[in-house]
C-alpha cells in the first residue's frame, strides 16, 4: 500500500461526506496527485494480500454519490476491482472473505444508479481494426457513381446494448455473469475517450482474471513478460497463484467477447504490447474452454496486433541499426521485447 495516498484519501473522504467543496474541486485533487490512478490500482491489485479500507470506503462513496460528475470518474477502477473480486470468489484463504465482501459493497453502490437504456438494436460494423472509427455519408449521392469530397464524415461509435439492463437486487452465484458483463460493457463504452493508464489496467485486470489458475501460458515469440517486479509477472505469479490455491475463475463465453471489444480500444501505440499480452491470455483461455466465438475475436485481434508490432520493431530498426529485432527476437531468442506497465515503456534486452 503506498502510504503517500493516504492522506489524500482521508482528504477526499472527509470532504465527500462534508459536502462542503464542489465536485470540481474534488476532482481537481485527484488530477493534481502524481500518479493517482497508478496508485490506486496497485492498491486493488488481487495480489496485494494487505489493501487499506479507505480505497473502498472512498470507492463506495464515490460510487454511491449523486452527482454524476464523480461516478463517471470512478468508473475507471471499475477493472482492478473486477478482478479482485473474482480472485476473492475463488480462493480459500482468510483475507480474500473482507476482500471479497468489500467489493460487492461497492458494486452494490454503483448498481443502484444504472440507469436502464432504452430497446434497440444497433447495427455496427464487424470490423477488428480501430472499430471505434467510421465514416457514414451525409448526403445522398443522386444517381452519381462517385461520392463527393463533403458526403463522408469521421463518426465514432461505441459498443451499443441491444436490451436494456436487467435490474440485479442481490449479487450471487446467479447474478454474478450478468454483473460482470454490464460493468464491462459500461466500462468499455467509455474506452474510446479514457486516458492511457486507465487502458493499461483494463489490459492488466484481463490478463490477471484469464491466466488466473492456469499454469502455464504460450507467450508471442514477440513477447515476454518482465520479471524484475513479481508483480508484473501476472501469468507467473507466485503471489497470485498462492492467494487463489490455483483455482481457475469461472468465465462466459460473452464475456471474453465483451474484453476482446474492450481491447480493440487499445490499440494505440502506448498500449500495443499491454493489448498484445491481454489478447495472447483471451485466446488461450477461449481454447481451453472450447468456446468458437471468443477464438475467432481474439484470434482477429492478435493477427492485428502481431501486424502492428512488427511495424514498430521495423521502426525500431531503422532507428537503431545495430539491433535487429525481426529474426532473433522469433527464431533464436538473443533479443526480447517486455513491456513494464508503471513506466508504459517497451524494454529491449539482448542476450550476451
Amino acid at each position: 500500500m503506498n502510504e503517500e495516498i493516504l492522506p489524500l484519501l482521508r482528504t477526499l473522504i472527509q470532504l465527500t461526506e462534508d459536502g462542503s467543496v464542489t465536485e470540481d474541486h474534488l476532482l481537481q485533487l485527484c488530477d493534481e496527485h502524481t500518479n493517482f490512478h497508478t496508485h490506486i490500482c496497485q492498491c486493488l491489485e488481487p495480489y496485494q494480500s494487505e489493501t487499506s479500507e479507505l480505497v473502498y470506503k472512498w470507492l463506495y462513496l464515490w460510487f454511491s454519490s449523486l452527482i454524476t460528475s464523480l461516478r463517471c470518474y470512478s468508473i475507471q477502477f471499475i477493472p482492478p476491482l473486477l478482478s479482485t473480486y473474482l480472485s476473492a470468489i475463488y480462493s480459500t484463504a482468510a483475507t480474500c472473505s473482507t476482500l471479497k465482501k468489500r467489493c460487492e459493497v461497492c458494486l452494490s453502490a454503483l448498481l443502484v444508479h444504472l440507469k436502464e437504456p432504452p430497446n434497440s438494436i444497433i447495427s455496427i460494423q464487424n470490423a477488428t481494426n480501430y472499430i471505434s472509427l467510421y465514416y457514414y455519408p451525409n448526403t445522398p449521392l443522386d444517381k452519381q457513381t462517385t461520392p463527393r469530397g463533403d458526403s463522408l464524415s469521421e463518426g465514432v461509435t461505441p459498443i451499443a446494448h441491444t436490451e436494456s439492463f436487467k435490474y440485479i437486487d442481490k449479487i450471487n452465484a446467479s447474478t454474478r455473469p450478468l454483473l460482470l458483463s454490464m460493468f464491462l460493457a459500461i466500462f468499455t463504452e467509455e474506452l474510446s475517450s479514457i486516458a492511457t493508464p486507465v487502458k493499461l489496467s483494463f489490459c492488466r485486470a484481463v490478463t490477471v482474471i484469464c491466466s488466473s489458475g492456469i499454469s502455464e501460458v504460450p507467450s508471442s515469440p514477440y513477447l515476454t513478460y518482465s520479471l524484475d517486479k513479481q508483480e508484473h509477472n501476472m501469468v507467473a505469479n507466485s503471489q497470485l497463484n498462492s492467494l487463489q490455491k490455483k483455482q481457475r475463475i469461472q468465465l462466459s463465453e460473452s464475456l471474453l467477447v465483451e474484453m476482446c471489444q474492450g481491447l480493440k480500444f487499445c490499440l494505440n501505440k502506448s498500449e500495443l504490447l499491454a493489448t498484445l499480452q491481454a489478447a495472447e491470455i483471451v485466446y488461450f483461455r477461449s481454447l481451453l474452454e472450447c468456446w468458437s466465438q471468443a477464438m475467432l475475436c481474439s484470434n482477429a485481434l492478435l493477427n492485428l496486433l502481431t501486424e502492428e508490432l512488427q511495424e514498430e520493431i521495423r521502426e525500431f530498426e531503422l532507428s537503431s541499426p545495430n539491433n535487429s529485432l525481426s529474426t532473433p527476437v522469433e527464431d533464436t531468442g538473443e533479443a526480447t521485447l517486455a513491456f513494464d506497465f508503471d513506466k508504459n515503456e517497451l524494454n529491449v534486452s539482448t542476450a550476451v
